[in-house]
């Protein structure tokens, strides 16, 4: 087909459609805002945010979700410098996204022109790939590369930045590269299988740990079945939760201390020993404990403790001949009793604090009602400090890929970005859940205004503030001290609900459990933005040492 010439937006844009780039996220300036335009020309919807950071964070999510990079489309300079935290972000958790951004023409380079910056050095070390475009015509060339290393081996971020006056040119009967295949799968060693498969019919006291890969893999169908051959306590956290159903038989995630510290053989299935599992030491674990650790990442092999046993391959054939092994339940009916009276314990314990109707609320009776309120296949998006901890124990999550947090990197400021990107991913896949955004007060402030990119693109969110009026812990109104304020503390009684009200949302302010209820039924009714901003106690669970540096700040 011969196209004639084809303006330089235009060309960016048809490429980027041609590797199966369905959502960009962004913010327009001179000199990208042609490509936005030339996206939509082509039928891809361009979602302008209100900070590069946030769009950053949000297309990683969406990398994730669609298991394919999508697109971050930024101008130079600080534009750019803005998306750094979402390249890291996305580097540690292993999502594909690509950064897509302008830099100053290339005759100016180091003359001080326009937003110039060392942007290729400042992507560097959180990047699989970094790329400067050199002519029009290699702007196919370093895409499909950068979409191929994104996806292949392990998953992560790229860079490409395009000069302005590259931009600027044009192309005469352009070619285009084809669709990068899929990554190629990695079939086990029959004999790591093998040796797997002794050590665990081996253990008294066995357990699993999976990881989100598994559901970045699709993999979890797989996983099930062989749960259900093996009969094995598990645990998930954070966005792995789902792959497994919550409400699975084989959960511990309320005997979590107990199964950790006492298993005799820890299976780990895309899981790295990091920081979310004090990196398999001791007093978290027990000192002799064997590893048999299941990961398609070769460079988690071993980290931070020897394995006994690796299996190395994509997760879902390691799944397969995991399954094939047919190893059959474990013996291992000692242990469960004893992990399901540590179960039985715990969540007696857990409804006793659920059923809190105090005012001003507490955070367990406020996601007490918000579990009760909420549809069973909500997509959960959470972030804060207590916000997120104890919202992560009582909100199940029954299905894969169907919740997003802070993550390894505990990052705060990814809510209303990751919730924007669950949704839009939800419209591509074809499921249309409504996507609940809990957010902390001091988590919401960081990117709340992204709730107008919500209410521009009419999208079906719910988010929910829960307000104590600080970090960790707030103060009441009748405390307030204009001339003493703590590093811990906002403005009283904060009305973030008018935030989503002003551009066209619904908005509610609650203080008493029947409000709550009140305001979770109208907005779970409706197709649109919405935010009920919950008023609980300002005290809360405060890390140990932030709450001795207050007590010594107050003894002074």
């Amino acid at each position: 087909i011969v196209i004639g010439i084809m303006e330089g937006a235009e060309f960016v844009a048809r490429c980027l459609r041609d590797q199966k780039i369905e959502i960009v996220f962004g913010i327009v300036g001179i000199p990208v805002t042609p490509i936005a335009f030339a996206l939509q020309q082509l039928g891809v919807k361009f979602h302008g945010f209100r900070n590069e950071q946030s769009a950053a964070y949000a297309i990683g999510a969406a990398g994730y979700l669609t298991q394919h990079p999508q697109c971050c489309l930024t101008v130079a300079g600080p534009g750019m410098l803005h998306t750094i935290s979402g390249l890291l972000n996305a580097q540690t958790n292993n999502w594909p996204m690509l950064l897509l951004s302008a830099v100053s023409e290339s005759d100016e380079t180091g003359k001080g022109s326009f937003q110039e910056s060392k942007q290729m050095e400042a992507a560097a070390p959180y990047v699989k790939y970094s790329a400067r475009v050199e002519h029009l015509n290699r702007f196919g060339y370093h895409l499909t590369t950068a979409m191929r290393l994104a996806k292949y081996g392990k998953p992560g971020p790229v860079y490409i930045e395009i000069p302005a006056d590259v931009l600027k040119q044009k192309m005469e009967n352009p070619t285009f590269f084809p669709l990068i295949d899929a990554p190629p799968k990695i079939f086990p060693d029959p004999s790591s299988i093998e040796s797997a498969i002794q050590m665990i019919s081996a253990a008294k006291r066995p357990m699993l740990v999976v990881g989100v890969s598994v559901a970045y893999e699709l993999a979890e169908d797989g996983l099930n079945r062989l749960l259900d051959q093996w009969k094995i306590p598990f645990l998930s956290s954070g966005m792995s939760k789902g792959i497994i159903s919550d409400a699975s038989p084989y959960s511990v995630a309320s005997a979590r201390s107990l199964a950790l510290l006492e298993c005799d053989v820890l299976v780990t299935l895309g899981q790295d020993l990091n920081w979310l599992y004090s990196f398999g030491e001791t007093p978290k674990f027990p000192s002799d404990y064997k590893w048999v650790q299941i990961e398609s990442d070769i460079d988690k092999l071993h980290h931070n403790r020897h394995a006994d046993v690796v299996v190395h391959a994509s997760l879902d054939k390691c799944i397969d001949a995991l399954e094939k092994a047919q190893c059959g339940e474990l013996k291992i009916q000692e242990w469960w009793n004893k992990l399901q009276s540590k179960k039985e314990q715990n969540e007696k314990s857990l409804h006793i604090q659920c059923q809190n109707r105090e005012i001003p609320m507490s955070y367990h009776g406020v996601f007490d009602r918000i579990r009760d309120h909420i549809p069973k296949d909500a997509f959960i998006v959470s972030e804060g400090a207590n916000t997120l901890d104890i919202g992560r124990i009582i909100l199940p999550t029954i299905s894969a890929r169907s919740r997003l947090d802070s993550g390894v990197l505990g990052v705060m400021g990814v809510g209303p970005g990751y919730a924007i990107a669950a949704s839009v991913s939800e419209a591509i896949l074809k499921k249309n859940r409504k996507v609940v955004c809990i957010e902390g007060d001091s988590a919401f402030g960081f990117s709340g205004m992204e709730v107008e990119t919500m209410c521009r693109h009419s999208l079906d969110i719910l988010v929910i503030v829960v307000n104590n009026n600080g970090i960790y812990r707030g103060i009441s109104k009748s405390q307030w001290n204009a001339d003493d304020i703590s590093p811990l503390v906002f403005v009283p009684n904060a009305r973030y609900e008018k935030v989503m009200e002003a551009f066209g949302g619904m908005g509610f302010y609650v203080e008493t459990p029947d409000e709550l209820d009140e305001a979770l039924k109208k907005a779970c009714n409706v197709k649109m933005p919405c935010l009920i901003n919950v008023m609980i106690r300002p005290e809360g669970p405060t890390p140990k040492n932030v709450a001795q540096d207050q007590a010594r700040a107050n003894a002074k």
